[in-house]
């Protein structure tokens, strides 16, 4: 679940989504603002 790209998106929502970090090499939680 964590092959989502880094896009918080437009909106100002604050979901935290699982996403893959190429340069860390592993998931990371990141902010989603709901859109996009």
């Amino acid at each position: 679940a964590c092959n989502l790209p880094i896009v918080p998106g437009p909106c100002r929502g604050s979901t935290q989504l699982w996403a893959f970090d190429a340069v860390k090499g592993k998931c990371v939680l990141f902010i989603y603002g709901g859109c996009k």
